[in-house]
């Protein structure tokens, strides 16, 4: 009788420790989801130095500054590593270092900063401290010309592929601001309304072709490689992806943002995994827009709605534990400039100041463009006061409501099948 009971509790213990054994070759074996290391902004909107407002787009240099676009605000805010203030730039308008709907930012390889200017039909460029340095596009079709650029990505030579979304293509342009390929189809995949545009080191291009609720992987010269998405909830489906990011590992981010979600694959468009959910907890979103890959296992998300930035740590097979997650918002000790503008969330299209001509700064780079309509000033060149003809009104470019945050599903009510052809922006 003894020996019965020291074996069933033998075979208790064995069976105990192999589970515990099962569950940690599990977790060492697969991916964790990431942990949410702080927050830059806050749960509610706000215009003070430090606070956000429907933030769309994100950006981070090798130091872990990032740079956002606030879009609520128009306005570019700049934070260290830790996510305190370093500079505020930008006002309402449309002349330099002024934006209306500002969707997306990116570095380029120099260090600079290009600001997809979206209801401007255009790209301003920038210092890292927020110098102006010029701008490239105008309203139109032509090349050279945008309607509502908004992603932006550089290639491993240095040129610029750009998302013109409303024209439904993209172009890539030289380091002088010369168009060098314009696409407007991978194959007989024609692009609806593509918002984000990534470049992997071999040179190839993934678009997210956010009017078709699908991602694009193709080459430079257009030939499709892969295609994937459905509209839906599942996994590889999609809900107007918004933004695309190749990592420096190679997998492949999808902002999916009619989910509140990322979705991970591999190059070839396999899934592999998801995060996040509809909320404003950490590793929550509502409406997530840009993503960036920051230094140290980190990934940026501009959870727009929250009126945040998450700042990620991806947590590799073998890391058990990560770094608790750093509540609340982060308020920037720095001095306050006079004058801060308080801005409503969608601009006046009727009141948006006129393009007013002025000349280059001295030493910033001329930015060249291809032959632009008739009419219409340079690419790469802002207006000058004698002669030159300014830009179509404001009110010709799509309000924020229709392409600045795409409605997230409604959690009580039956999901309609999303329809391309009905995607508002």
């Amino acid at each position: 009788m003894h020996n019965t009971r020291l074996l069933v509790w033998v075979l208790i213990l064995v069976g105990v420790l192999g589970g515990a054994v099962a569950v940690i070759l599990y977790l060492t074996q697969h991916e964790l989801p990431p942990s949410t290391e702080r927050v830059v902004g806050g749960s509610t909107r706000g215009n003070q130095p430090g606070e956000l407002a429907e933030p769309a787009g994100v950006a981070v240099d090798r130091s872990g500054n990032s740079y956002v676009v606030d879009t609520g605000n128009l306005r570019i805010q700049r934070f260290d590593a830790e996510g305190r203030l370093i500079d505020v730039w930008g006002a309402p308008g449309a002349d330099r270092s002024q934006f209306r709907e500002p969707l997306r930012i990116e570095l380029a390889p120099d260090d600079t900063l290009w600001v997809a200017d979206t209801g401007n039909d255009r790209l301003q460029h920038f210092d890292s401290r927020g110098g102006y340095l010029g701008e490239l596009g105008s309203l139109g079709s032509q090349p050279g010309q945008f309607a509502a650029p908004i992603g932006m990505a550089f290639d491993r030579t240095g040129a610029m592929w750009v998302a013109d979304s409303r024209n439904n293509r993209l172009q890539q342009f030289g380091p002088q601001g010369n168009v060098l390929r314009i696409l407007d189809r991978a194959d007989e995949v024609l692009f609806r309304e593509p918002w984000g545009v990534a470049v992997d080191s071999l040179g190839n291009l993934y678009v997210a072709n956010t009017g078709a609720h699908q991602i694009l992987k193709l080459t430079p010269e257009g030939v499709l490689l892969k295609k994937w998405g459905l509209p839906g909830k599942g996994e590889g489906e999609f809900r107007h992806p918004t933004d695309v990011l190749v990592t420096s590992d190679g997998s492949v981010l999808v902002v999916d943002s009619g989910n509140n979600r990322i979705q991970k694959f591999t190059p070839q468009g396999d899934f592999e995994a998801e995060w996040g959910q509809t909320g404003n907890a950490p590793g929550q979103f509502q409406k997530p827009q840009q993503i960036a890959e920051g230094p140290g296992d980190r990934i940026l998300v501009a959870d727009t709605s929250n009126h945040r930035i998450q700042v990620l740590r991806i947590r590799r097979p073998n890391q058990l534990f990560a770094p608790a997650p750093e509540a609340g918002s982060t308020r920037p000790p720095v001095p306050v400039p006079e004058e801060m503008p308080v801005v409503e969330v969608t601009p006046d299209a009727g009141g948006s100041p006129a393009v007013e001509g002025s000349p280059a700064v001295e030493g910033s780079p001329v930015v060249q463009g291809s032959p632009a309509a008739p009419g219409s000033p340079s690419p790469g060149t802002s207006p000058s006061p004698g002669g030159a003809t300014p830009s179509p009104a404001p009110t010709a470019s799509p309000t924020p409501s229709e392409h600045g945050v795409i409605p997230a599903p409604e959690e009580s009510s039956p999901e309609p099948e999303p329809e391309p052809s009905s995607a508002r922006f």
